[in-house]
């Protein structure tokens, strides 16, 4: 390190999770069309369907910004943390099948529709170097910032999408897994990066009991 320069650091992890458990509970359309024979198209089906459950989410974030010159060191924490269960009304589920295999499923509400408390908490630190008495570092602050978030609004999802971890068939339940991790580097001078990771998990039973 030379002269005044400064050193710095920004890592940031960040983790949603959600998980809606519940039941279909109506078939509100059935549509269908295409096929091999007739104008060489795929044959397909789509049915809408109406959901209850339980849906849970959570977050859990820490981000870390060092700085680091010849006279002091700062460093800025935050801290997300966040978690809900409610039970939950969904709008429609679309599924689609495409040669008899499963194409795709689309999910809107339940995943929306409400908010989730999230406790944010920032602190700062700075730590003086060397011996000069005449030098005086400001105490530590602690903030707390209570908010709220909002689940995934939507989303799709298909077959051999690469953010698919898995999808399980059955005679009464379909589960799919989503999982979608992404990582950026800091960049220029910085050293670090940023990384999230948004994971869904979906369980639809048919009848009763969920």
């Amino acid at each position: 390190m030379k002269g005044g320069s400064t050193l710095s650091s920004n890592i940031e992890n960040r983790v949603v999770r959600e998980r809606f458990e519940g039941r279909i509970t109506a078939l509100t359309s059935q549509v269908g069309g295409g096929g091999t024979d007739v104008g060489g198209g795929t044959p397909w089906q789509s049915w809408t369907l109406q959901t209850s459950g339980l849906l849970a989410a959570s977050v859990q974030g820490r981000k870390i910004e060092t700085n680091d010159d010849p006279f002091t060191r700062q460093t800025d924490s935050q801290v997300d943390e966040g978690a809900d269960t409610r039970r939950v009304a969904g709008d429609p589920v679309i599924l689609r099948f495409e040669d008899n295999r499963f194409a795709a499923l689309g999910v809107g509400a339940p995943m929306k529709s409400y908010n989730y408390p999230v406790r944010q908490v920032e602190t700062h630190v700075t730590v003086c170097k060397g011996n000069d008495p005449t030098r005086q570092c400001p105490p530590a602050t602690t903030d707390v910032w209570p908010h709220s978030e909002s689940p995934y609004q939507g989303y799709a999802v298909q077959r051999n999408s690469p953010e698919m971890v898995s999808i399980e068939e059955t005679d009464r339940r379909l589960r799919f897994t989503w999982r979608e991790r992404t990582s950026t580097a800091a960049g220029g001078a910085v050293t670090g990066g940023t990384t999230e990771v948004n994971e869904v998990t979906v369980d639809l039973y048919r009848g009763p009991g969920r």
